[in-house]
């Protein structure tokens, strides 16, 4: 299976890559490769410009696409969720337009807002902060494109995952430095409960979802 990879460089995607061996993949980034593996070709790209990329995905004719890209993190302004918003449309317009038939897409957890305890893809949360807005926007429009072009899109809404190679500044990286040192960890919401997932289990699920045949539609990604 033809597989392209947005984010392939950053934490989700290193290790979602690691598991693919057995298919073609052609996966895009903005940084360096941090692992070369035959069976993937890689093209730097910036996907705000399209024209960085849009021909080597009608070149590459992917039977399957993961959009797990979204720049700028931590930064979840205005501007960088609209900048994000905009050329993950257009990558999902370009690739039903080319032919793809799957299509998974990197939600959050975030996006049911206010809404506390165990949580079921049906749930409907109240008002919403600006960058899970930008995310459900972009799941509803993504799916008029894929219902108008008979795509199956997957959309995974993803919790709070841990692992080799997360941003030094997240919390566990973080509490594991200061006992480290002997330091007790500064905790800023010490009463907050949130659901923790390892990285291996969440891109072993990504891999699932689109290697299962006639799978659409919404799935949390936690431990439960």
């Amino acid at each position: 299976v033809r597989i392209l990879l947005t984010g392939g460089s950053g934490f989700l995607g290193m290790h979602l890559l690691s598991i693919l061996a057995h298919h073609q993949v052609l996966s895009f980034s903005r940084g360096k490769a941090g692992f070369s593996y035959q069976n993937v070709s890689y093209h730097n790209c910036n996907l705000s410009d399209t024209a960085t990329w849009k021909q080597q995905v009608r070149d590459f004719c992917p039977d399957v696409a993961i959009h797990l890209a979204w720049t700028g993190l931590p930064d979840y302004s205005f501007s960088r969720c609209l900048e994000n918003f905009n050329f993950s449309i257009d990558l999902v317009d370009v690739l039903a337009s080319t032919g793809c038939k799957t299509i998974f897409m990197a939600g959050t957890c975030w996006e049911y807002g206010d809404i506390l305890g165990k949580v079921k893809e049906t749930d409907i949360p109240g008002p919403l902060r600006l960058f899970p807005s930008f995310k459900t926007g972009l799941r509803l429009v993504s799916q008029s494109i894929a219902k108008r072009y008979e795509v199956k899109l997957i959309w995974g809404r993803i919790f709070f995952v841990y692992g080799f190679g997360q941003r030094e500044t997240s919390l566990i990286p973080t509490c594991y430095k200061a006992i480290k040192k002997g330091l007790y960890p500064e905790m800023k919401n010490p009463f907050s409960r949130h659901d923790f997932i390892h990285i291996s289990d969440v891109v072993g699920a990504i891999k699932a979802l689109v290697e299962t045949p006639e799978v659409s539609g919404v799935f949390n990604l936690g431990s439960g």
